[in-house]
């Protein structure tokens, strides 16, 4: 039986999608949540649909890893582990979706005690390489961790990519101690810069973004499995000059080519720059429960 759009349910709350996409892209329709206000692609692409999306060459992307990006990254990387910090000082770290195992490295450095999932095969063995660890090559569910293992859990730049954020963030809150810290970014589709953007909105890009959260929806969903906000936050971020004219190519096409080519020809696209149009928020919340 073929599913219509009158079968489509949010799977972030169970609610209705709306029968109209608000967006069409890259010929994915991407449905409002009439409940908790998430934005859903519906219907959702098939599992070999999605693994081919994220071969080696994903990670490479737009020179994400290069050693000015590596740079950029061990910045970013430290603010991030500010924020943690703040909660808990040390204690056992899992990242969920750590591609190739960047930020683990500096919570290490930091004295957190890591472990590491990965999808996408080639990244968790770049990351288990790098690291000196096994890194789960799979979803948090298939790495079947023991409850309450950890003290501390983040996805960053995870939740728009699965097929089911409810679901993990179950999974999530299973793993974490009682107590323990989740951060979770993710864009802001309710950002002033999003709904300026629309379409071109350089974060909607279907088959890689599957939904599009705003600050309620995203808080909603960790209320609901036994989370407590503590804080939200829309930081900015270090990028090369390279990876932003790569991003500025992707929404905005021939009208931003002609600038990227005469930045890689200068050799400036490994400059690297700080970048806030507060459309990424970060979310600190802590597990519901005596730690």
């Amino acid at each position: 039986m073929t599913s219509t759009t009158a079968d489509a349910r949010c799977a972030c709350c169970g609610s209705p999608l709306s029968a109209t996409p608000v967006h069409i892209k890259n010929g994915y329709a991407i449905h409002a949540c009439s409940g908790c206000g998430v934005r859903a692609v519906w219907p959702t692409p098939g599992a070999d649909e999605l693994a081919a999306v994220y071969s080696a060459a994903y990670f490479q992307r737009g020179d994400k890893y290069s050693a000015a990006a590596r740079q950029a990254a061990m910045r970013n990387d430290a603010i991030k582990l500010d924020w943690i910090r703040a909660q808990r000082s040390g204690g056992s770290l899992l990242d969920v979706g750590c591609a190739t195992g960047s930020f683990l490295a500096a919570a290490r450095e930091a004295g957190f005690t890591i472990s590491g999932v990965e999808p996408a095969a080639s990244a968790a063995a770049t990351a288990s390489e790098r690291l000196g660890i096994p890194v789960h090559a799979g979803d948090l569910a298939s790495a079947a961790f023991p409850p309450a293992e950890f003290a501390v859990a983040t996805l960053w730049d995870v939740i728009e990519h699965v097929t089911d954020p409810s679901a993990v963030i179950a999974e999530t809150a299973r793993v974490l101690a009682p107590g323990g810290v989740l951060v979770v970014s993710t864009g802001d589709i309710a950002s002033p810069w999003a709904r300026l953007t629309g379409a071109r909105w350089p974060l909607l890009t279907p088959p890689q973004h599957l939904f599009y959260f705003t600050k309620a929806s995203l808080c909603a969903l960790l209320e609901r499995h036994g989370f407590s906000v503590v804080s939200v936050r829309h930081p900015g971020k270090w990028v090369t000059l390279g990876f932003a004219l790569f991003k500025a190519v992707e929404s905005w096409g021939r009208w931003a080519r002609p600038l990227a080519a005469l930045i890689r020809r200068c050799g400036l696209d490994g400059w690297r720059l700080y970048l806030n149009f507060g459309d990424i928020m970060t979310v600190v919340a802590v597990k519901r429960g005596e730690g």
